[in-house]
């Protein structure tokens, strides 16, 4: 009875290796990447500039989607809040989904002001709307 299981498991386990060993290669279709960040963001924008790369490398296109929610309160909240109370005024909380938004709404005048993240902040977007020092 011995032989007879170590023939099955002798043969469950070829079977195994062949249908291993017949599988394509790694990845055999396209990658999808998922940025759970809105683009233009810095995550964005560092996965495009290593897309081409991550293609050579890989083999197969990499396909890169964005998936992003509007944060109702982000670490940009607090400091505005500090400053309303310091000042005695009053700000309306607009969340966006992300800080190409922001500061597309800052350029284009529909809010007055903003507070960026230390990864937001910009020479050229600070030189272009002149009131942030």
């Amino acid at each position: 009875m011995s032989n007879l299981r170590r023939l099955v498991a002798a043969t469950l386990l070829s079977a195994f290796a062949l249908a291993a060993w017949a599988q394509e290669a790694y990845p055999s279709r396209p990658v999808a990447v998922v940025v759970p960040f809105p683009p233009g963001g810095v995550a964005d924008t560092a996965l495009r500039a290593l897309q081409p790369s991550l293609q050579r490398s890989l083999g197969q296109p990499v396909v890169i989607s964005n998936y992003a929610s509007s944060g109702n309160y982000g670490p940009s909240l607090l400091p505005a809040a500090m400053l309303a109370d310091a000042a005695g005024v009053r700000f309306n909380h607009i969340p966006y989904t992300g800080g190409a938004q922001m500061i597309s709404s800052l350029l284009g005048g529909q809010v007055d002001f903003a507070v960026f993240s230390r990864s937001q902040q910009s020479k050229d977007i600070i030189r272009k709307i002149g009131r942030i020092e």
